[in-house]
């Protein structure tokens, strides 16, 4: 699967709420096979490293008495997911990194 960088939205610190220090923005891809435009996914920075999330939401699960997280994006091919995650790790984390740089 084939997929392109759109880009990176800063999150100033000033505007970033305590518990969300190291969201440091979120990112915009393209899938060019599906045609489907991906934005939100989540960029958390701890020191030099920098980790993707994909959004979802949770809710309360009365039978099981906990939290449960469910996914806005769900892959049933695991390729797609494989493929996604090199493609985040090879080209976006470089392209963020580059961009981060530039505030400093």
């Amino acid at each position: 699967m084939k997929f392109e960088f759109i880009d990176f939205y800063y999150i100033d610190p000033k505007d970033r709420k305590a518990k969300f220090k190291h969201n440091v923005g979120s990112i915009h891809i393209y899938a060019v096979d599906l045609r489907l435009d991906i934005r939100g996914i989540h960029v958390h920075q701890f020191g030099k490293k920098i980790f993707f999330k994909f959004p979802y939401f949770q809710a309360f699960d009365a039978e099981a008495g906990k939290k449960v997280f469910f996914p806005h994006l769900n892959f049933i091919d695991d390729q797609v997911k494989k493929d996604l995650s090199a493609f985040l790790n090879s080209t976006v984390k470089n392209e963020v990194r580059k961009k981060l740089a530039l505030r400093e």
